[in-house]
């Protein structure tokens, strides 16, 4: 068991967390003798556009990275988008790269180190250069901001620098390693780095906020300290994905993760794509895609638009929600059809309660509804489900944090689903995860216990049996029978890790000259997996081992340890006999 809270030692000067997320990214930073003051002195920046579209000031800057035709960094942020805008409106953006929510390959792609992204133009560049780049320019602000503050006057004192980067609790391993290597190449020191899951920093910012809500008579959840043994739920709603998991407070004040991390692709871009499908049975997916193609600028403006309207900053006097529709559209749709929109959409129109007047498109509340029906209800069926495995009776709690939490309609939604609970929306929401990624930072000993997601193992070798191991399976060593491609469990999905646990492995060499073993590692969802060519079983990356002193043949043993009880998946090596430490390296993006 982690100490207790007020017994840990902030181990860096400062600590400095970048949210780094599908649609929009942030900093923020503290340092070690203020961060626990009252009110809390976590320092963020604000960011606003300056182009000449629809005006979103945010808390964060879009996740919008722009390099010149030459690869080099150009601008990220509001600055890409409105610079690449401005290029597109004289048609002077070709052989540009603008890459726009590219977070979200991480999570529906197989990673490794070559794995490409591809621009709205179809240029390709390296994922992790994109990365790269994109870190690399929030690193540069960071370090600008405290050196302006003068806090960080010498390259020593940088070297007292904690940083902290967020990732979505359901991401594999395979992509926590990659977004450590970007921000290694990004020029952060990998030992001064460490990664946070982000439904993980909520709870960290929630526990630090004293968030313990209890209903008043008529005016709704007061704040009160938590006790020992609470267990609530955070609802991390992100721009891309969900994250959903249940916390249970320790008796030292530590945090227990009591469900493994799930969620999904259920965040604020599943709205934006059902309103713009909700756009092609107006326009026609042609036309549309036409005008995505070939009037970028017009077609940027749409998509802020659509940003606004989905955060309810588009309504009229009477409640319905007012989307801008860009001229060049309209005129493209009546070119080609011979009417206009409203004309050519009178069925749709009427049964939608819609309405285009000149630029504007006007849609009820019903329909900005449907638009968020589909993603609310997989949420909130994977928040039953959770809750049934937390013991339902037990979490009294959901805390929605996130930039969609933000959102009224998903506000209302989640509180109808859940009548009997207490629904808890913190003080700018979309902040949350970043704040307490920074507190993280200086604490993070303060997540005791953690729950595997999947089942992990190695690819191993026993001796074959006859009855019960197919023939295929079978191969010889030595003239020895053995059983090939069998899953040896390190961990089995569902089972706790307390901080630091870890799992050992003996590597014994298979013939006596060998100078190195590689170790294939497996993970599937299932519990108890026989052969790693079950169905649902992967590899997910090698460890290997080196032995380079062949004077004992075969009489050699490394002991290879593996920690599952961190946000990553960690791995050492010693040598049996002599104690010292073994060279293991795990690799987790060959191609």
């Amino acid at each position: 068991m982690a100490a207790a809270l007020d017994k840990q030692i902030p181990s860096k000067l400062m600590v400095a967390a970048i949210d780094f997320g599908t649609t929009y990214t942030g900093f923020g930073y503290s340092m070690r003798d203020t961060y626990q003051s009252e009110p809390l002195r976590i320092w963020t920046k604000h960011w606003a556009s300056s182009g000449g579209g629809p005006a979103l000031v945010s808390e964060k800057t879009p996740t919008v990275l722009l390099l010149n035709p030459d690869k080099t960094f150009h601008s990220f942020g509001y600055d890409a988008e409105d610079k690449y805008s401005d290029l597109a409106q004289e048609d002077k953006h070709i052989g540009w790269y603008y890459f726009k929510h590219f977070k979200m390959t991480l999570y529906h792609e197989k990673i490794n180190r070559t794995i490409p992204l591809r621009t709205d133009q179809g240029l390709e560049l390296p994922a992790l250069e994109v990365f790269k780049h994109s870190i690399s320019y929030i690193k540069g602000l960071v370090l600008d901001e405290l050196r302006n503050r003068g806090v960080l006057e010498t390259a020593v004192m940088e070297k007292e620098l904690g940083w902290v980067l967020t990732v979505p609790a359901i991401w594999d391993f395979t992509a926590k390693q990659f977004m450590r290597e970007a921000a290694k190449l990004a020029g952060i020191p990998t030992e001064q780095l460490t990664l946070a899951l982000e439904p993980e920093a909520a709870s960290v910012f929630i526990k630090h906020m004293n968030v313990n809500v209890q209903r008043a008579q008529d005016e709704g959840p007061t704040l009160s300290p938590y006790d020992p043994g609470t267990r609530y739920m955070v609802l991390d709603l992100g721009g891309g994905t969900v994250d959903v998991t249940v916390r249970e407070v320790m008796p030292d004040r530590t945090l227990k993760e009591v469900t493994k991390a799930s969620g999904g692709a259920w965040g604020g871009l599943y709205v934006n794509e059902e309103i713009y499908k909700f756009l092609e049975k107006i326009f026609t997916p042609k036309i549309l895609g036409e005008f995505k193609a070939e009037s970028t600028s017009d077609y940027l403006d749409l998509e802020r638009s659509i940003e606004m309207v989905k955060r309810k900053l588009g309504t009229d006097g009477h409640g319905r929600f007012t989307l801008g529709i860009p001229m060049d559209l309209r005129d493209r749709y009546t070119k080609a059809m011979k009417k206009t929109a409203s004309e050519a959409n009178i069925s749709l129109f009427a049964n939608t309660n819609t309405e285009m007047k000149k630029d504007k498109l006007k849609f009820p509340k019903e329909v900005m509804g449907n638009f968020f029906s589909a993603c609310i209800q997989s949420i909130t069926e994977h928040c039953r489900t959770v809750l049934e495995l937390a013991g339902a009776n037990m979490v009294q709690d959901i805390i929605m944090v996130g930039g969609f939490a933000e959102s009224t309609i998903m506000q209302l939604c989640v509180k109808k689903a859940f009548p009997t609970k207490n629904i808890v929306i913190p003080p700018e929401a979309g902040l949350v995860v970043l704040k307490g990624a920074v507190l993280y930072g200086h604490h993070p000993r303060i997540v005791s216990c953690r729950v595997a997601s999947k089942t992990i193992g190695l690819r191993n070798l026993r001796y074959f049996m006859k009855e019960t191991d197919p023939e295929e399976k079978k191969m010889m060593e030595g003239g020895v029978p053995y059983c090939k491609d069998i899953f040896h469990i390190l961990c089995e999905a569902g089972s706790e890790f307390m901080l630091g646990e870890t799992v050992t492995h003996d590597v014994f060499p298979l013939r006596p000259n060998m100078i190195e073993m590689t170790l294939n590692l497996y993970q599937t969802n299932e519990r108890n997996p026989t052969y790693t060519t079950d169905k649902g079983c992967e590899e997910i990356g090698k460890i290997r081992v080196e032995m380079p002193d062949t004077s004992k043949g075969m009489d050699r043993q490394v002991i290879v340890s593996l920690t599952f009880g961190d946000t990553e998946l960690i791995v050492e090596g010693k040598d049996n006999e002599t104690g010292r430490s073994a060279d293991v390296h795990l690799d987790l993006l060959k191609h």
